[in-house]
């Protein structure tokens, strides 16, 4: 037995050679080095798929004996089955060089994030300008991390590239921009070519004294124009006109509550089951849960409501006679609350209203938002907000009460009123206007209209203030606008960031543009695709700043998904720096499928000596 040990020993160095041809660097055995280079490719292949599709690598027990050894070891034994070569390698080497183990699956996802990020950084090395986009959010182990991105213009497209994620210790401006500047800092990039930060509207992140923007601004990065999200403030603006009215509130609290009744297991079953009865040929619906920060979410909420409005009164009614009496009686009480015509016409209400507010939410939500695009969308809802329609509103209310048979206008219609006091009774109301409730449609359609009006007074609060003129500027650097390149109108931008656009440039891009299709050009890209360089230098940069200033930080939203979906439950006690690379390659997927493993493989060399020979 010992001989045959030996003899396997002495067979790998005739391959690989004797430790004094190791040390020797001019010493190469290609043959070997290329099987090897080809088993460490087969491993970064099974590690980049894991990452990309959010699974874990690792299992519980990975011993021969298990049944389940991990995603990993699975994979790899299932390509062994069908690629005889992969096997082969595997036995081929020595048991303490399999590059299998934790340890080497963490480095080779350090090299893997490090190569991505070195080509995120060529990207953003040719771009004129780039902008910053940051916020946070708690992980599965309960830890404050700080994501960033970066957006910039590559081969004219809009492109925002996560740049990692990084621990906080603490909450405070002073921690969060450090920490920004830490995570900016491999990239090398020129404060003053950072032209836009956009973060969300917190107090510690907007400060305008002492926030990070401002920090950001004293570090050198001085011409970083700070944006407020707009896919926040149009959420803001919706909450806030919708929570303050408390008629609006209580119909929320009734389709919450509606909600949560429906979403036991036996009461979601019969939920089901009266929607095929009712709807054979078409999929059954299950009611949509709100989220008090995503507004956008109400929509599917009254969506799903409206949609199945017949079935959900079928199933309270079922419930009603129920033997269990808390069942019974919570049943009762929402198929009271919810029979009434002043509830279906604001359910019909903000369905009409997400209607038109949905268009805003999604482009905003778009990696490829502008300045322009922005204005063009919240001109628009401004626009059908004006000239609302409430008496569609209130026939299409009344149409839906008679057909699912709803008679009173109010709950309270079945109560006894409340005596009114002896001193109020010479007194009369000739108006709801500053008043919480309704007794007829009259009534309600003035409530609805003041909410529309506030909803308005909202989005001139929040959209109406213009940041360093950037919103001017956008507006005529569009050929539809009067003011097309109107040097005035563009002065405080230009002043900003040091353009001094020549009249004699702006009357021959007029004229240029003139020429064009202008149906062709709605939009700043759109514009910046006709652009010469070359002829209209500062032009052309003046429009790529307007393009790269971020309108919504929602990329980094999107990383904090995949955090969320990466760093489980039964994944919390996965490192910040394992769960950072992870996340940059299910981010980017797209750069990850076309990584240059031998680049990988480089860096992986370069990390530490190894007894693997690559």
């Amino acid at each position: 037995m010992a001989a045959v040990e030996t003899q396997k020993v002495w067979a790998i160095h005739q391959i690989i050679g004797t430790v004094d041809k190791q040390l020797d660097p001019n010493f190469r055995n290609e043959k070997f080095i290329d099987d090897n280079r080809k088993h460490l490719m087969t491993v970064l292949d099974i590690i980049t798929f894991c990452a990309k599709q959010d699974i874990p690598l690792r299992g519980d027990d990975e011993s021969d004996q298990s049944l389940n050894k991990g995603n990993f070891l699975e994979i790899l034994e299932l390509l062994g089955k069908y690629d005889s070569n992969v096997t082969k390698r595997i036995e081929s080497l020595p048991g303490n060089a399999k590059m299998l183990s934790p340890d080497i699956q963490n480095d080779l996802l350090t090299s893997l994030a490090s190569v991505l990020l070195d080509y995120v950084k060529s990207e953003v090395e040719i771009a004129s300008c780039y902008a910053i986009l940051a916020d946070e959010v708690k992980d599965a182990s309960k830890k404050e991390l700080l994501g960033a991105s970066l957006r910039y213009i590559h081969k004219g497209n809009v492109r925002e590239r996560a740049i990692g994620f990084i621990e906080l210790k603490d909450m405070d401006a002073g921690t969060i921009s450090e920490k920004l500047i830490e995570l900016l800092k491999p990239f090398e990039l020129d404060p003053l070519k950072c032209v836009g930060q956009g973060y969300d509207g917190a107090s510690v992140m907007s400060g305008i004294y002492g926030g990070v923007q401002a920090r950001m601004k004293g570090a050198g990065y001085r011409n970083a124009t700070f944006v407020h999200c707009a896919s926040h403030r149009l959420n803001l603006v919706l909450a806030a006109t919708a929570e303050r009215h408390p008629l609006m509130k209580s119909s929320f609290n009734i389709l919450d509550l509606t909600y949560s009744f429906m979403n036991g297991t036996k009461r979601h079953a019969v939920f089901i089951d009266v929607q095929d009865e009712r709807y054979p040929n078409v999929q059954a619906l299950g009611l949509a849960r709100s989220c008090s920060t995503r507004w956008s979410s109400r929509s599917l909420e009254v969506e799903r409501f409206l949609r199945r409005f017949d079935c959900i009164l079928d199933t309270l009614s079922i419930f009603g006679n129920d033997n269990d009496a808390d069942t019974s009686l919570a049943a009762k009480s929402l198929l009271g609350s919810l029979q009434t015509k002043k509830f279906m016409t604001i359910l019909v209400y903000f369905g009409r209203l997400y209607d038109y507010s949905d268009f805003c939410t999604k482009a905003f939500q778009k990696s490829t938002a502008t300045v322009s695009s922005c204005l063009i969308l919240l001109a628009d809802l401004r626009e059908r907000l004006v000239n609302f329609d409430f008496d569609k509103v209130v026939e299409y209310a009344k149409d839906l009460s008679g057909k699912y048979e709803i008679e009173n206008f109010d709950v309270r219609d079945t109560i006894r009123q409340r005596r009114l006091p002896e001193r109020f009774r010479e007194g009369y109301l000739n108006s709801s206007v500053g008043h919480t409730n309704a007794s007829n449609f009259e009534e309600l359609e003035i409530l609805l209209r003041q909410n529309v009006r506030e909803i308005l007074a909202e989005l001139d609060a929040r959209f109406g203030t213009d940041q360093s003129g950037i919103m001017k500027a956008a507006d005529c650097c569009l050929p539809r606008s009067q003011n097309f390149l109107n040097k005035r109108e563009l002065n405080t931008l230009s002043e900003l960031y040091a353009i001094d656009i020549k009249d004699c440039e702006i009357e021959v891009f007029r004229s240029f543009i003139a020429r064009k299709d202008e149906s062709q050009l709605n939009t700043l890209i759109d514009v910046l695709d006709v652009i010469d360089k070359d002829i209209f230098p500062d032009v052309f940069n003046l429009y790529q700043i307007l393009v790269t200033i971020p309108q919504t930080s929602c990329k980094v939203e999107r990383m904090f998904s995949s955090v969320k979906r990466i760093k489980t439950r039964l994944r919390s006690q996965m490192t910040t720096e394992r769960l950072n690379h992870l996340a940059l390659l299910s981010i980017e997927k797209d750069i990850a499928e076309t990584l240059c493993y031998n680049d990988v493989i480089e860096h992986f060399k370069q990390m530490k000596h190894r007894r693997f020979l690559l």
